[in-house]
């Protein structure tokens, strides 16, 4: 019985630890906010060139005032609409 107290615990306790690991905020700059776009892409010799048109254009990212500091991460993106 003794054993199957302290099994129990132990186990209540690492599901206990297992749920409060993570930071509840997102005020720490990320990784992906430090990247910056690489060079574009040369066709090696014997290839043809590539065509710019069929690039993919990453827009920039539209102006939006900064979320005030302390609030939770966001769970899903923001909703995307197009300009066109």
């Amino acid at each position: 019985m003794r054993i199957m107290r302290s099994s129990i615990l132990l186990l209540l306790a690492a599901l206990t630890a297992a749920c409060g690991g993570g930071s509840l905020y997102c005020d720490e700059p990320q990784r992906y906010q430090a990247s910056n776009p690489g060079p574009r892409i040369d066709a090696p010799d014997g290839m043809s060139d590539l065509q710019s048109y069929k690039e993919l254009k990453i827009p920039e990212a539209s102006p939006q005032q900064a979320r005030p500091e302390g609030l939770p991460c966001l769970e899903r993106p923001p909703a995307y609409q197009s300009q066109n």
